[in-house]
């Protein structure tokens, strides 16, 4: 097979060669009791993600290259590699490639995800689920993970600065805490006796991260989703990297990021999944922008009732 246009998960606009994308690593988990016929309730019901996006550009085959090889795609193989289901050569020669967990590299393991290799071991369900992926343009992850939207529902809408602030309290707890070894039962105190700087009901992704950490091994969810860098952060803080420590700065930005980009796909009805058009050279640039224009009209007058139903009630 040739070259062809990736599919943005977002814009759902084409992916040319060269594009700078945000990669983003998906576990399929199809929650079948979240399923309905007409639909499904959550974001993540199907596929879900796993890590951190990887930045770099389009490689016309589906994947990604120009990225950064850095602690976090480390943290990425390292991690896979404790799941992922080893295969051999199969019948195919060029696209049944092996998967070893000996020689898996970072290269290697995109590879393995665009011949549709990758199988992760699981706890719960099914025996095994798929590894696979959602390109992103870069300017729409960009604007995603950095607009605060004013409809996030009970969690209010803090400022970025705020998320932020909140990992730093949490990194700073792990650090003054004798942290318990999360492999054994023993439970986590409650987060009010651990004296956490937050407020019932507010926003924060990682109050969520350190609670999620200490449950059962044997949730599906605590295997590779993306609230398993608490795991991450525990063992940078069990080493004592201090805060202004550079890893722990990103991780703690790309982390608040992340968790605002969520909230927004959520806002925007999207589902995370592998996109359609794989194999495709075709643009339809003038389609998109036909339709884009309905949609921005529809969206206007929306926004104007909108407007004058918040000025009949003041």
């Amino acid at each position: 097979m040739g070259c062809w246009l990736g599919t943005c998960g977002i814009t759902h606009l084409p992916i040319e060669y060269g594009a700078p994308i945000a990669m983003i690593f998906l576990e399929h988990v199809e929650l079948t009791h979240q399923l309905f016929d007409d639909g499904h309730v959550d974001s993540d019901a199907i596929w879900t993600p796993c890590f951190l996006p990887l930045y770099g550009t389009y490689d016309e085959y589906g994947g990604i290259e120009n990225y950064k090889t850095d602690w976090h795609t480390s943290y990425i193989v390292d991690r896979v590699k404790e799941f992922v289901v080893e295969k051999d050569v199969g019948e195919n020669q060029y696209h049944d490639i092996a998967v070893h967990k000996a020689d898996l590299t970072m290269k290697q393991l995109l590879q393995c995800i665009s011949e549709s290799r990758v199988e992760l071991q699981a706890y719960d369900g099914p025996p095994t689920h798929r590894f696979g992926c959602m390109l992103v343009h870069e300017f729409a992850y960009e604007h995603l993970s950095n607009t605060i939207s004013e409809n996030a529902g009970w969690r209010g809408s803090p400022s970025m600065e705020r998320i932020v602030q909140h990992g730093i309290g949490a990194y700073n707890l792990l650090l003054n805490y004798d942290l318990w070894d999360i492999h054994t039962a023993v439970p986590m105190p409650p987060l009010v006796a651990l004296n956490m700087p937050i407020e019932y009901g507010d926003w924060n992704p990682f109050r969520y991260l350190l609670v999620n950490t200490y449950g059962s091994e044997s949730n599906l969810f605590a295997t590779l989703q993306i609230r398993d860098y608490a795991v991450l952060m525990m063992q940078l803080a069990r080493n004592k990297l201090p805060l202004d420590n550079p890893m722990v700065q990103e991780l703690i930005y790309q982390l608040s990021r992340f968790f605002v980009f969520n909230q927004n796909f959520i806002l925007l009805r999207r589902s995370y999944m592998p996109q359609a058009g794989a194999g495709s050279q075709q643009s339809a640039y003038r389609l998109h922008d036909s339709l884009n224009k309905l949609i921005a009209n529809h969206v206007g007058l929306k926004i104007k009732e909108d407007d004058f139903d918040e000025e009949e009630l003041e």
